[in-house]
C-alpha cells in the first residue's frame, strides 16, 4: 500500500478517522482489472473531451497516453481503453475533503488546461480484504488552467482577380443579386447575431454544479451511515444471541448435575461399584446375578431411563 500522505484542505468536518488515506487510492488503481461505476464518469469525461478544440484534445489524450506507457507495465488492466481510464485516474491530483470515522471522503482533479477540470469524488474505507475505494459522482466543473493552443498559421490574402469584361448575362446576374441582398439597415431574422450571443453565466451554473455535489455527497455519507449502524445492530444482536444460547447451555447443564446429585447413584452405578464382590467368569454369573435382582429391585422395564440400563426386561 502506498503510504504518502494526502493533502488536506480547510474542511471543519473532518475527524480523526481510521479509513485509509486519500493517496491509497493510486496503489488500488494500479491492480484493478475492471471498473465497476454507475455515476455516468465515463460519459461525463468524454463529452467534455469531445468540446475541446482539436488542440487540446490532442494534449489530453497524449498525456493520458503517455502515462500509459510509463505505467502500463505495472497495471493488472488488460491494454486499450481501461488502460487509459487507470492513467486518466492516476493523472488527477487527489485531496481530503471531509472524514468520518470509518470513511475518508476524497476529491479527485484532472485538468483540462481549457479552464475547466475532471472533478470526481470517492470515499476510502476499509474492507474485509483490504483498503477499498469507491467513486460516488463525477463531473465538469470551472477551476482549471487555461493554456492557449497554438494558432494555425495565418493564411495570405489573397489577390483580386482580374476583372471579367461585362457582358449582357454578367450584367442580368449582377443586378439579379443586388435586388437578392438585404438593403442597409435591415435586419436578417436566420442569422444569429455573434457580437450579442444569448446570455449565460458560467460562474453561476458552475456554483450550482458544485452545491448539489456537495448535497449529494452529504446524501451518500448519510445513506452509508446509515447502513454501518443497520450493521453494527446486527452484530449486536447476533453477539446477544450466541451469549444467550450459551447461557441457556449452562443453565440446562447444572439443572442436570443437580437432578443427578438429588436421585443419587443409579441402578447402573450401583451395580458396576459391586461387581468386584463376585468371581470373574462364569464362576460368578449366579452372583452378578443377585447384585442385579438387588440393585433393580422396583426399576424393571422394557424402555428403561438412564442410569438403568442394567434394569431392562428380556
Amino acid at each position: 500500500m502506498l503510504l504518502a500522505a494526502c493533502k488536506k484542505d480547510d474542511s471543519s468536518e473532518s475527524v480523526t478517522s481510521g479509513a485509509p488515506p486519500c493517496s491509497a487510492a493510486d496503489a488500488l488503481l494500479l491492480k484493478i482489472d475492471s471498473i465497476n461505476e454507475n455515476v455516468g464518469m465515463q460519459g461525463t469525461f468524454q463529452n467534455a473531451l469531445q468540446s475541446m478544440p482539436d488542440v487540446m484534445r490532442e494534449n489530453v489524450v497524449t498525456r493520458i497516453n503517455a502515462k500509459v506507457a510509463t505505467d502500463g507495465a505495472r497495471m493488472r488492466a488488460p491494454e486499450g481503453g481501461l488502460r487509459q481510464w487507470v492513467a486518466l485516474l492516476l493523472l488527477s491530483s487527489k485531496t481530503e475533503a471531509r472524514a468520518v470515522e470509518d470513511f475518508r471522503y476524497c476529491n479527485g482533479d484532472f485538468d483540462f488546461g481549457n479552464g475547466q477540470r475532471w472533478h470526481w469524488v470517492y470515499s476510502m474505507s476499509n474492507g474485509a480484504n483490504g483498503p477499498e475505494m469507491r467513486i460516488n459522482s463525477a463531473a465538469v466543473t470551472a477551476g482549471g488552467t487555461m493554456s492557449v493552443p497554438t494558432a494555425p498559421p495565418a493564411v495570405p490574402e489573397a489577390q483580386a482577380p482580374d476583372a471579367e469584361p461585362v457582358t449582357a448575362e454578367t450584367a442580368d446576374a449582377a443586378a439579379a443579386t443586388e435586388e437578392s441582398q438585404p438593403e442597409r439597415g435591415d435586419v436578417v431574422e436566420d442569422l444569429p447575431d455573434a457580437a450579442h450571443p444569448p446570455s449565460y453565466d458560467a460562474q453561476a451554473a458552475a456554483r450550482d454544479r458544485e452545491r448539489e455535489q456537495i448535497a449529494e455527497e452529504r446524501r451518500q455519507m448519510e445513506r452509508e451511515r446509515r447502513e454501518l449502524a443497520r450493521q453494527k445492530q446486527l452484530a449486536a444482536a447476533q453477539r446477544e444471541a450466541e451469549a444467550m444460547a450459551a447461557r441457556d447451555a449452562q443453565a440446562r447443564a447444572w439443572r442436570e448435575q443437580q437432578e443427578a446429585a438429588r436421585r443419587g447413584p443409579t441402578a447402573d452405578d450401583l451395580y458396576e461399584s459391586r461387581r468386584s464382590e463376585c468371581p470373574r467368569g462364569f464362576l460368578g454369573t449366579n452372583c452378578r446375578d443377585r447384585i442385579k435382582q438387588q440393585v433393580c429391585s422396583g426399576h424393571w422395564s422394557s424402555s428403561p431411563e438412564p442410569g438403568y440400563s442394567k434394569c431392562k426386561m428380556d
